[in-house]
């Protein structure tokens, strides 16, 4: 009895030696793998350590060729995921700097952490709050408790705007309620400006050749006078460049919530894009414009050469239109207006009779 009873004791003590060994981790990094962050982001950490030592008792290294630190997974295991981010290719000391998806960052007090959802903030990694709303700091920013993100270069509140391959587009646009008609508005800088010239039928504006002649130059340039336009080609040039506002009417034109752009305004666009002699090439249409004139349309501006319309003493008439696919002229508060040819757009003050030039309109947000 006593023999059978020291091997059931012998079994049982072996039994739960073996629980015990099985239910340890078999990991050997000392609990020092940093924990699954943000329900399971993963958080790579691997990286070519180069020349720099490896540091010992602060997780396993490989050694090839100089070591390499081990990638902690998304569930914080030290072993490698399928899914991995991006790898750092640049030397690092895993001691106090971590890898996120390709890029080296300081560890938070001693913990890596998830920098597309936290910031370390006096060594607390603190999840990214803007107005009570979680963002991306790696991609965007809180400013004045607006989320704003980065299209190229440019920083915009993404919530009102988005970007395009060609500018920063207002989401929704602007719809004229006089009319129902429909303008693209893009973000250049700090400004919303409407994509399109006004075509909003006011009293006293005119479609480009509407009730008047056309005058063309060669290339010598010599005067030629077309003969009056037909309404279709009329209501054709409506249609591409919108309609031709004299100063009177210019004042009151846009829509609500819109408003003519001050000469102030103007040199906040010209200087966004590095200057006046450069940047109407930037602002102009990628087609439409003559002679080869046609612009790289950076910002989505698409400036097209309207032309003009103004008082003619040769022929004694108000209604004489010229410049058609060579210039544009837009108008400014205090009877300025400002016009695009070649690469440079110029302001000028208009000593037209009683403000009687015929100009387009780019509005500007309020």
């Amino acid at each position: 009895m006593k023999t059978q009873f020291s091997k059931l004791a012998f079994v049982a003590t072996f039994g739960l030696a073996l629980t015990l060994t099985f239910g340890c981790s078999s990991d050997s990094d000392n609990g020092n793998n940093p924990p699954n962050i943000n329900s399971g982001t993963e958080i790579s950490s691997s990286s070519s350590l180069g020349a720099y030592p490896p540091s010992s008792g602060g997780g396993s290294h490989s050694s090839s060729s100089g070591g390499s630190s081990s990638s902690p997974s998304s569930g914080g295991n030290g072993h490698s995921s399928s899914s991995a981010l991006k790898e750092c290719e640049s030397t690092f000391n895993p001691t106090n700097k971590f890898c996120y998806d390709g890029n080296v960052y300081d560890k938070c007090d001693g913990m890596p952490y998830n920098p597309s959802s936290q910031i370390c903030e006096d060594g607390v990694a603190n999840p990214t709050k803007c107005n009570g709303m979680g963002y991306n700091p790696l991609t965007q920013r809180c400013e004045s408790n607006v989320i704003q993100a980065k299209c190229g270069e440019s920083w915009y509140p993404w919530s009102d705007y988005e970007c395009t391959s060609n500018g920063i587009y207002l989401k929704g646009g602007l719809t004229d309620t006089r009319d129902g008609k429909y303008y693209d508005a893009v973000l250049i800088g700090t400004q919303t400006w409407m994509a399109a010239n006004l075509s909003y039928n006011a009293t006293n504006s005119k479609c480009y050749g509407e009730d008047g002649i056309v005058i063309v130059y060669d290339g010598d340039g010599n005067r030629n006078e077309l003969a009056p336009l037909s309404s279709t080609e009329i209501q054709a040039n409506c249609t591409k460049y919108g309609r031709l506002y004299d100063w009177e009417t210019a004042v009151n034109a846009c829509p609500e919530g819109w408003r003519l752009p001050s000469n102030e305004e103007l040199n906040v666009l010209t200087d966004y894009p590095s200057g006046s002699y450069i940047v109407g090439g930037k602002l102009k249409a990628t087609s439409g414009w003559n002679e080869n004139g046609n612009g790289e349309d950076t910002y989505g501006f698409a400036a097209l050469p309207s032309g003009s319309g103004y008082y003619n003493s040769y022929y004694d008439t108000f209604n004489t239109f010229s410049h058609v696919g060579y210039r544009g002229f837009w108008w400014l508060v205090g009877r300025y207006y400002y016009y695009i040819e070649d690469n440079s757009i110029y302001s000028l003050y208009s000593y037209s009779y009683g403000g009687s030039d015929l100009y387009s309109i780019r509005c500007v947000k309020d």
